[in-house]
């Protein structure tokens, strides 16, 4: 977990910017599509972050997607740009 909220502000921009987040977005969903013939499985994003591979499956048309995250703010930023189902859970329990 990241202790300064400040942060997240960064990696939310980085996620939209960076190519590694688009390669890793793009390869993720190459990979679910490829073992699933369909968009109507449910997705579990652990350690979710600030959203943005959950706003990324969204935007190519999957729907059950829950997510969780240790830290509050990135579970507030994650809720604020998907509309999903986050929890503020610890990896451990």
């Amino acid at each position: 977990m990241i202790d300064r909220p400040e942060e997240y502000e960064k990696m939310d921009l980085a996620e939209k910017e960076l190519w590694w987040y688009k390669v890793l977005h793009e390869q993720t969903l190459s990979v679910i599509e490829k073992n699933h013939n369909t968009k109507e499985i449910t997705i579990l994003d652990a350690a979710c972050g600030t959203g943005g591979l959950i706003h990324y499956l969204q935007h190519n048309g999957f729907e059950n997607i829950k997510g969780f995250d240790l830290s509050p703010e990135a579970v507030q930023r994650s809720r604020q740009k998907t509309n999903v189902d986050i929890s503020l859970l610890d990896l451990k329990d």
